[in-house]
């Protein structure tokens, strides 16, 4: 993956209600190691990188793959991933609904299952779910209180989510404050761009395709 950045902290301030707080971490475009990805047979870590370009240019040969390294691999959940973003990118919401829960289910710490089912969430209006998603703990390290280095992909989608959440439960400031650790990392990525667009203009479009459009819901990086 083309390093966007070098290694770079962010901090967040408390706000009011929510539990966002002052805290730092490093954000990097350097490939995070994976153990269990790490531990895959060579033909199976080359799998990830073809599916992940294929789920964006042949989402439709992808899905005819995909389906038989999630039984092979059921522990690796950026497979269910490749899945849900080819079926978004075809319009075939329910089925990528399907797989997300499916995925979410089964790998409930993933950040990136977690991303997905909070967006699904947001597009219906359910807030509540949202917060339970995420354990009512709207920072990285507190949901991940382990980690202290979270790739620059982790870092924007979790913030854009949460970003999100704040404009729906009516705390635009909150949102203000998410959107401009997201511009201090990546102004052009289209989810900073969107978030900015949202708060500037109230209005929605379908979060789940700006996913699918940039080649995601995300690959896991390792």
């Amino acid at each position: 993956m083309a390093r966007k950045r070098p290694s770079r902290p962010a901090s967040k301030t408390e706000s009011e209600g929510e539990l966002l707080r002052l805290v730092e971490y490093e954000i990097t475009a350097d490939t995070l190691p994976d153990r269990n990805v790490v531990r895959l047979p060579v033909k199976s870590r080359e799998a990830i990188d073809r599916l992940h370009a294929m789920s964006s240019e042949n989402p439709r040969q992808a899905i005819q793959e995909l389906p038989q390294w999630i039984e092979l691999h059921p522990d690796i959940p950026v497979f269910g991933n490749f899945l849900a973003a080819c079926y978004t990118k075809l319009g075939e919401d329910r089925l990528a609904e399907e797989v997300m829960h499916e995925n979410y289910r089964k790998h409930p710490q993933y950040l990136f299952a977690r991303v997905n089912m909070a967006i699904m969430y947001i597009e219906k209006g359910d807030y509540a779910k949202v917060a339970e998603i995420f354990d009512n703990k709207f920072d990285l390290s507190l949901l991940y209180p382990n980690r202290r280095r979270f790739h620059i992909s982790e870092f924007l989608c979790f913030m854009y989510a949460v970003g999100l959440y704040f404009v729906g439960v009516g705390n635009p400031e909150s949102a203000k404050v998410i959107l401009h650790g997201m511009q201090s990392v990546d102004p052009d990525d289209p989810k900073t761009v969107h978030l900015r667009k949202k708060l500037q203009s109230g209005r929605w479009k379908s979060l789940l395709r700006i996913f699918a459009a940039e080649g995601k819901l995300e690959r896991e990086e390792r």
